[in-house]
């Protein structure tokens, strides 16, 4: 039983990277949903369903609201601002809820780091250029969104569902991954001794 384990831990040990960012993905995503209770689209936030934390979550998509909205003006300059709704001319708009804020991304993407194999004074600057990356990639994929919609309002849901989404957490492993295979990876090259055969 014993060389079955040794065996198991063997054969898993070059998977022993990626094996850890599924689990903290996941498990950081489970904690979300445990700690973090809220309606998509309503204004009341909770933590643990005790503590009011609405406050940092409407400030929060407000200022992804302004941001999104400041660079997608310049591609679409007939939008409006309300609050935290992007207008169109028609008056149909996109409603930047809490959930559009990139926090829980963000949150998932620490929690990866948290538990990744390295170095951690490298961690000290990796995570948060990571953060950065996130915020980043969240007001494109907002903005994006917001563009597509104008003109295309039956496809926000593909979209905003699905397509984006799923990009989103792709491109959180593609950190990671840059982290895993660039920084951290150490490249091995054995020295291999050659005896040289001289004929006499």
């Amino acid at each position: 039983m014993k060389d079955f384990f040794k065996n198991i831990k063997q054969t898993l040990a070059p998977f022993k990277g990626i094996i850890l960012f599924l689990a903290a993905m996941f498990g950081a995503n489970i904690l979300w949903k445990l700690t973090i209770i809220g309606e998509e689209d309503a204004d009341l936030v909770l933590l643990f369903n005790r503590f009011d934390i609405s406050a940092f979550f409407l400030a929060a998509s407000r200022h992804v609201a302004q941001v999104v909205y400041f660079f997608a003006h310049i591609f679409e300059n007939s939008l409006a601002l309300y609050d935290k709704t992007i207008l169109y001319p028609d008056n149909h708009g996109v409603f930047i809820i809490w959930g559009c804020t990139g926090i829980k991304q963000s949150f998932i993407f620490l929690a990866v780091m948290l538990v990744a194999r390295g170095d951690w004074q490298k961690k000290l600057w990796f995570i948060p250029l990571g953060l950065v990356l996130c915020y980043v990639i969240n007001i494109v994929r907002i903005m994006a969104i917001v563009l597509i919609v104008e003109k295309h309002p039956e496809l926000f849901k593909l979209f905003h569902t699905c397509i984006f989404k799923y990009i989103y957490y792709g491109l959180i492993f593609l950190i990671w991954l840059w982290w895993e295979e660039v920084l951290v990876k150490k490249k091995i090259n054995p020295q291999i001794n050659t005896n040289k055969i001289e004929g006499k």
